[in-house]
């Protein structure tokens, strides 16, 4: 008998399921044989990290293309641990660069203290600074006017 992983047997089964539910709407069976077959659990798979080496090699990448907007990006998600769908949420006026500590912080919600994420290292802190500089006024006007 061939061994398959978990995931795999869930997609023949679900081919089944689909082929046999097929098959008696067409009237070629009489009962679905799948239908009280339930999927495999699958293992909860928890997220890989780069190693230092690979975050190494990616930061270069992308310093190398020398896009601004790619390299603040870049180097926030890698300062401060947020998830991509967190930095993409974030607007200019959400981002709150204040000394504490010796610190930066990027607030996601600058009154609520509990949503500080650090951006860490000077120079994720002056990536973030150079690229959103000459558009921090600009930006948070338009942002005001689309708010209402």
């Amino acid at each position: 008998m061939e061994k398959a992983w978990p995931a795999t047997v869930n997609q023949r089964l679900t081919a089944l399921k689909r082929f046999f539910a097929w098959a008696v709407r067409q009237g070629h069976a009489r009962s679905d044989p799948t239908a009280d077959i339930s999927g495999l659990r699958l293992p909860q798979r928890q997220p890989k990290a780069l190693t230092e080496r690979e975050v190494r090699r990616f930061l270069r990448a992308v310093h190398a293309e020398g896009n601004p907007r790619d390299i603040a990006l870049v180097e926030m998600l890698l300062g401060t641990g947020i998830r991509v769908g967190e930095l993409l949420a974030l607007r200019v006026g959400d981002v709150v660069i204040r000394d504490m500590f010796a610190t930066r912080y990027l607030a996601a919600n600058p009154s609520d203290l509990q949503g500080l994420a650090a951006l860490q290292g000077h120079t994720s802190l002056n990536t973030v600074i150079v690229y959103m500089n000459p558009r921090l006024g600009d930006l948070a006007e338009k942002e005001k006017q689309v708010r209402g």
